[in-house]
């Protein structure tokens, strides 16, 4: 593909485990961006890819698939994201120089740059959307351990410590609860819809 010119831009390699060195440099020349799907490649014979893609140059972001089977918690992604680096020893070498900031990194700027939309989103950046969220640290266990903030937010964060979110400068949630969801009314519409296709599957007859 690289020789026939078909790398570019809008080449995005889902894992990428397998990928060697000379390939992952071709990405990084034709502008491609890797993307980790890192709570599932645990599972592969090998780890995943996006420490090694990003000391190469190129842009690696973390993310999940098979979210029926594994966390949907970001924060167990970015914890997962760390802890694979220490799965191979190439890899382990690699983390040395990383500490809890870099690779709270992996999902915020260079998750935008994954993404394709750092241009308005993944930093606090004059020009930007206002997309923020804004942790409690006072539960216990939370601020209690590790030398930095980051470190415990990297160790220890997850989802009942967002307080407040913003997105494009819109509060959709404050003092840990959402704004503007009637709840009631989203369970029985999720109860209907759960109904109506277990009924639609069982008309489903496979030969």
């Amino acid at each position: 593909m690289y020789r026939a010119n078909l790398l570019g831009p809008d080449f995005h390699v889902e894992h990428g485990v397998e990928m060697t060195d000379d390939e992952l440099k071709m990405l990084r020349d034709t502008g491609g961006i890797v993307s980790s799907s890192v709570l599932g490649e645990f599972t592969y014979p090998k780890p995943s890819i996006h420490v090694k893609a990003r000391e190469l140059g190129v842009v690696a972001g973390i993310g999940l698939d098979v979210p029926v089977s594994f966390s949907p918690d970001f924060f167990e992604i970015v914890r997962a994201g760390n802890l694979v680096m220490y799965v191979l020893p190439e890899y382990a070498k690699l983390a040395e120089k990383y500490d809890s900031t870099m690779v709270l990194d992996f999902a915020t700027r260079v998750g935008a740059q994954a993404a394709r939309c750092a241009d308005d989103r993944g930093t606090i950046t004059v020009g930007k959307y206002a997309d923020l969220i804004l942790l409690r640290t006072d539960r216990m266990g939370f601020a209690l351990f590790g030398s930095t903030l980051a470190d415990s937010v990297l160790h220890f964060a997850n989802t009942v410590d967002v307080d407040s979110v913003w997105v494009r400068g819109v509060a959709k949630k404050r003092n840990g609860k959402l704004l503007g969801v009637d709840w009631p009314k989203l369970r029985k519409s999720v109860m209907e819809a759960g109904t109506r296709i277990r009924k639609d599957y069982a008309t489903i007859k496979l030969v």
